[in-house]
């Protein structure tokens, strides 16, 4: 192995130590208890938007499209400003990262969705990806507000302030038709068991 792969692999460590000391420190005041954490709420009838997204290469996605291709989708929400409920979904997704890494042909796609569409630009939702040491296994995706907005409201995402965006994981199985919503700081493990349960 070259010195610069030893190099990266330490770099993602301690990326990875650095989120989970953020997430060590901001469970107590953020977290909900974990009876909630593994609350699933499944919406049937709720269909995902047909509003085109923008990834961190600058292509232009469109969720329902992504859904109807792959199995199943675990979807996160971020944006960059976050101090909050942010580093601890960012661990959680790397860590699914590293878990569908060692299978080759996993059919979910991962995928965190900026709720700033405003400042968060493709550019820049790729500069975070790479400081984090997130791979390409991963959508980071953007657009405009009107195209953002339109899907959040379609995963029935409300808040006010930017801030106050909820910690949640959605996912999306069955084509983009079924839509189960994950609160709070759920195991990878739970994630990944609904996702496949749905196949």
């Amino acid at each position: 192995m070259t010195q610069c792969a030893n190099q990266g692999y330490r770099r993602r460590g301690l990326i990875l130590a650095m989120l989970a000391v953020a997430t060590v420190l901001t469970a107590v005041a953020l977290a909900p208890p974990p009876a909630v954490a593994q609350a699933v709420a499944a919406d049937e009838g709720r269909t995902l938007a047909r509003a085109t997204l923008v990834a961190t290469t600058g292509t232009k996605v469109r969720l329902d499209r992504l859904a109807q291709s792959s199995r199943a989708v675990i979807l996160s929400l971020t944006f960059l400003g976050c101090r909050g409920v942010c580093p601890t979904s960012d661990l959680i997704m790397l860590n699914l990262e590293d878990r569908l890494a060692s299978v080759p042909r996993a059919d979910v796609e991962l995928v965190t969705l900026s709720v700033d569409p405003f400042n968060d630009t493709a550019y820049a939702l790729a500069r975070r990806a790479r400081e984090i040491g997130s791979t390409a296994r991963r959508h980071w995706l953007t657009g405009a507000p009107a195209d953002v907005f339109t899907v959040l409201d379609a995963l029935g995402v409300n808040f006010g302030a930017t801030e106050d965006h909820p910690g949640a994981f959605f996912i999306i199985t069955d084509a983009g038709r079924r839509i189960e919503r994950v609160d709070g700081a759920p195991d990878p493990t739970h994630l990944l068991t609904r996702a496949e349960s749905r196949r």
